[in-house]
C-alpha cells in the first residue's frame, strides 16, 4: 500500500506524526508541499519529492517512451511529439497521457500505467538476440495493445518451426505467430 509518514521532530522525539494514504496516486513527479494545520497551531510545512514507485522502466526514458507509442498511434502523432526538444519530451509524454487519464482528479493515470506495464513485461519475455526490444517485436505489440491473451496454443511442426496462436475471447480475435528459426524470433502471419 502507497503510504507516507509525516513527523515533527522536537528534541529527538517525535511528537506529531500523520499517515496518507495513496498520496502518490494524487501528486505529479517532482517536488511537493503538504501544508498541516490544526486548530489553534502554527500551520507546518513540508516540502519534499514525489517519486512514482514500481514506475515502469520503459516510462523512465521519456524519448523511448514516446517512441513506443507508434503501438498505438500514427507515425505522424510520433514526430510531432518528438519534434520538440528532448529535454521536454518528459513534458510532452505527460501532456498526451493527461488527455487520456480517466480520472481527471488524481495525476496517476491507470491507462499509462497499464501501457508500460505491458511494456516492461514485453521487454522481458519478448526480447531476442536478433530483437532485443522485445516491446517492438510482433508478440510484444500484441500484448501492449491488447493484454495478456486468454489462451495460447503452441503446436511444433517438422520442420522447427513453431505457431503460436493467441486468443483473446472477449475480441472474438486470434493471432497467429510463426517461429520458422526456433531461435523465438516470432513474426505475426
Amino acid at each position: 500500500k502507497n503510504e507516507i509518514i509525516l513527523y515533527k521532530i522536537r528534541e529527538n522525539k517525535k511528537i506529531k506524526y500523520f499517515f496518507v494514504d495513496d498520496f502518490s496516486y494524487k501528486l505529479k513527479e517532482g517536488t511537493a508541499k503538504i501544508i498541516i494545520s490544526a486548530k489553534g497551531a502554527k500551520a507546518a510545512e513540508y516540502e519534499f519529492i514525489v517519486l512514482w514507485k514500481n514506475k515502469p522502466k520503459t516510462l523512465m526514458n521519456p524519448e523511448f517512451a514516446i517512441k513506443l507509442l507508434t503501438i498505438i498511434e500514427s507515425e505522424k502523432k510520433i514526430d510531432t511529439l518528438l519534434s520538440t526538444d528532448k529535454k521536454d519530451y518528459f513534458n510532452v509524454l505527460n501532456k498526451y497521457w493527461e488527455k487520456k487519464n480517466p480520472d481527471k482528479k488524481t495525476a496517476f493515470n491507470e491507462i499509462e500505467y497499464e501501457f508500460y506495464k505491458r511494456a516492461d513485461y514485453a521487454m522481458k519475455n519478448f526480447s531476442t538476440v536478433s530483437n532485443p526490444v522485445g516491446a517492438k517485436s510482433d508478440r510484444g505489440k500484441i500484448y501492449i495493445r491488447y493484454g495478456e491473451p486468454d489462451e495460447i496454443i503452441r503446436e511444433y511442426s517438422d520442420s522447427n518451426s513453431v505457431i503460436e496462436v493467441w486468443k483473446y475471447k472477449q475480441l472474438k480475435r486470434e493471432f497467429v505467430f510463426t517461429d520458422k528459426t526456433g531461435l523465438g524470433n516470432y513474426s505475426l502471419d
